[in-house]
């Protein structure tokens, strides 16, 4: 795989969704009936029939001449690098001229949205990139969308209202629209940064492979999301509203929406606040990962109040602290994560992102043959106190006039950082993504590295056992014979409080939740059962519509550490119950 221009991704660090089409126009509401689900599924949602949604189009869909314009500069003053546009969502509509279709913004009146966009951008210096749906089109007889998912549970997600027959030809819809509208959208527009696929259910391997080589026998640096299915990508789209926790090695892009919906709807207010946007900015940059944020602009193409404030306050943000954003900027260095907010890394400096500031004291162990230099505020002139001795840095946390402060640590040389987890102040934090496994009756061998299961559109997803899935939890743990464990450093002898923190399970796991399995942990010969009965508390690490984002906590009792030192710490599943998505284990010093 091509991975040049994902590092040019991954330099920006920070793009535009835009969904944008007739359901925009819709809001959310035909006819008095209101959509339950997001925007841009309103169709599907209401069972609305072409001829409807195509006359409503026609009538209500009209785009303001100067959309492009004001869109594109919204964008760069938020620090976005590039924009990529819905040129055909689910509901078949295209935003540009094709030769295989009259149902686009051309064939109503004229406009070729796509090319105003990508003019537009390059006109200001942003880069743009294409979301095209390859295989859902309800306004194609034999277009996909019927698939079976890995939970056993049947879908029709296709035009069923119109086209009853599930007896498709998908192979006629690929040669007729799919594979000459990519064509069109690699050759009319200029060089395009990516283009971004979606909803590939019912695709075959040999489908994607050709689609792939169709796209890079045009544009052989425009790089390829991970929804084109079965491997046959440049990078890794993580989930719709999932946030990514630590680097794992491979290219990876968030996806996140500023309220419920990815399409407008009149009716949806539950924004996100500028400040949790920019704390999922920090959490995308201190995991190696480009945040692509959605927005959703009105039937008219005009951007709602809320959003312009929040992309005015991210701009705020950025320019302050563009050096901790762009550029070569690296995801977290340490095997830990911290409870104060995020940490990158570039040249001799490490960033520190102070998300919550309660404490009043930062306590980080930056490991052995590191010489400081210095610490300042990135665009604030006062300067933060701190000591630092036998690898331990401690900054006085100072109050600051805005959100998300980020600390630029120093040093003389470019830094070496430890490779376990190590205990930070009070607290040693074991994430899932660091650990190993060995086997029950062979706790001290080696531990093999934990299998990182990128994509559910490969064949042999989920067939390696205990692993960690794209959301950094582990996942397929059947066999419990396999044991997690690490090998972490505490600080300081003492009594610490143990709790187990997992994810909550996916609307389709939820029967699951009832008949958990259980847990034990081991720390120096000593071995306690988890309470897995009752919760001790729960968070949410950001206000989004995904499951995975919520955290469940339980009690693991009291552990005694003698002495400071390196420890194994294995945590083993019973026999009985389901397994559960593993986020971390906890230790806190009493």
């Amino acid at each position: 795989m091509n991975n040049t221009g994902f590092k040019k991704m991954l330099d920006d660090r920070f793009g535009m969704f835009v969904h944008y089409g007739i359901y925009s126009a819709m809001a959310g509401r035909y006819q008095g009936r209101e959509c339950k689900g997001i925007g841009e599924w309103i169709q599907h949602t209401l069972e609305i029939p072409i001829t409807e949604y195509e006359a409503f189009g026609r009538k209500n869909f009209l785009t303001k001449p100067d959309f492009a314009q004001e869109l594109v500069s919204a964008a760069k003053s938020a620090g976005i690098k590039y924009i990529v546009l819905t040129t055909k969502h689910h509901d078949g509509f295209c935003l540009f001229k094709s030769d295989y279709t009259d149902y686009s913004t051309y064939g109503f009146w004229g406009r070729d949205i796509c090319k105003e966009l990508s003019d537009e951008c390059r006109k200001q210096g942003l880069e743009v990139g294409f979301y095209y749906s390859h295989a859902l089109d309800w306004h194609e007889k034999d277009a996909g969308g019927n698939f079976h998912c890995i939970h056993r549970r049947y879908e029709r997600h296709r035009n069923y209202w119109d086209y009853p027959d599930d007896n498709i030809d998908f192979e006629k819809y690929l040669r007729k629209k799919c594979f000459p509208q990519v064509k069109e959208l690699l050759t009319n527009y200029g060089d395009l940064k990516l283009i971004w696929f979606d909803f590939p259910h019912d695709i075959t391997k040999e489908q994607s492979m050709e689609l792939r080589e169709l796209v890079k026998s045009i544009q052989p640096n425009c790089q390829i999301n991970s929804r084109i299915a079965h491997d046959c990508n440049d990078y890794e789209s993580l989930g719709d509203n999932t946030l990514p926790i630590a680097p794992v090695g491979v290219n990876t892009e968030c996806l996140v929406t500023l309220n419920n919906t990815w399409g407008y709807k009149e009716d949806d207010h539950n924004w996100k606040t500028p400040e949790e946007n920019i704390g999922i900015l920090c959490r995308c940059l201190c995991a190696d990962s480009s945040l692509l944020l959605n927005v959703g602009p009105k039937g008219d193409g005009t951007l709602t109040e809320e959003t312009l404030n929040i992309l005015n306050k991210m701009g705020e943000w950025t320019s302050r602290n563009a050096e901790a954003v762009y550029n070569g900027v690296k995801g977290n260095p340490f095997s830990s994560l911290f409870p104060w907010g995020y940490v990158s890394h570039k040249d001799n400096n490490i960033y520190l992102y102070i998300e919550n500031d309660k404490n009043d004291e930062i306590i980080l162990n930056i490991g052995e043959s590191n010489r400081m230099k210095d610490i300042t505020i990135l665009g604030y002139n006062h300067k933060p106190e701190y000591t630092y001795s036998d690898n331990q840095l401690i900054i006085k946390v100072l109050k600051t006039p805005f959100a998300v402060p980020v600390y630029k640590v120093e040093f003389d040389d470019i830094p070496v950082f430890p490779k376990e987890p190590l205990q930070n102040g009070d607290t040693l934090s074991l994430g899932a993504l660091w650990a190993g496994k060995v086997l029950k009756d062979n706790e001290n061998s080696t531990p093999t590295k934990l299998k990182y299961e990128k994509s559910t559109f490969i064949p042999d997803y989920g067939k390696n056992g205990l692993a960690i899935n794209k959301n950094c939890h582990a996942y397929f743990w059947d066999d419990c014979k396999e044991i997690m464990c690490w090998d972490a450093c505490f600080e300081k002898e003492g009594e610490y409080s143990a709790t187990l923190i997992h994810a909550s399970f996916t609307p389709e796991e939820e029967y699951k939740k009832d008949n958990m399995c259980d847990f034990k942990i081991t720390v120096n010969g000593v071995t306690n059962d988890v309470n897995m009965k009752e919760e001790t508390s729960r968070y949410s690490i950001s206000r989004t519509s995904n499951a995975y984002n919520l955290r469940i906590c339980h009690n693991a009792g009291i552990f005694t550490i003698p002495k400071p030192g390196k420890y194994r710490i294995l945590l083993e599943r019973s026999e009985n119950g389901e397994s559960t998505p593993v986020t971390s284990i906890e230790f806190k010093q009493i």
